[in-house]
C-alpha cells in the first residue's frame, strides 16, 4: 500500500478517545487528531495526534513521523519495530520508549498493521 492510502486510513480510524493500549498497557487515548498542532521535539506545529500516556502524560505524533516510520518498514521486511523507530527519532525513543507501541497500534487500529508477538508490527 502507498504512503496516500495508509494515510488515509490512518485518517478514518484514528478518531478523538480511540484506545490505542495493547494487551500489556493502560491509559493510551487519542487525545487530539489533525489538525492538531505538535509543537514538542521540534515538530515545528506540523499536524498530528496529541496521545494520553499514563496518567499524567502525553505525546505527539505528528504525520510526517507516522509517514517516515511507514516507509522504512516497508523496506525493513514489512515490519515497524523499535530498531525502526530508533533509526528515525532517538530522542523521542528516549523521552517515551512506549512511542513505539503508540505508532504500531495507530498502524494496527488503522488497518495497516498486525501486531506479531508483542514487540513488532508487521504491516498488511
Amino acid at each position: 500500500m502507498n504512503w496516500n492510502s495508509a494515510y488515509n486510513a490512518i485518517k478514518n480510524n484514528i478518531t478523538k478517545g480511540l484506545d490505542i493500549n495493547t494487551r500489556n498497557s493502560t491509559l493510551r487515548i487519542v487525545l487530539e487528531t489533525p489538525p492538531y498542532k505538535c509543537s514538542t521535539n521540534s515538530y515545528g506545529n506540523s499536524e498530528g495526534f496529541k496521545v494520553r500516556i499514563g496518567v499524567a502524560n502525553t505525546i505527539e505524533i505528528p504525520i510526517s513521523m507516522l509517514e517516515a516510520l511507514y516507509e522504512v518498514s516497508i523496506s525493513n521486511n514489512m515490519t515497524f519495530e523499535n530498531k525502526v523507530f530508533e533509526k528515525l527519532y532517538p530522542k523521542q525513543l528516549k523521552q517515551h520508549g512506549c512511542q513505539v507501541h503508540v505508532v504500531g497500534q495507530i498502524f494496527v487500529k488503522s488497518g495497516l498493521a498486525k501486531l506479531d508477538g508483542t514487540r513488532m508490527y508487521k504491516l498488511i
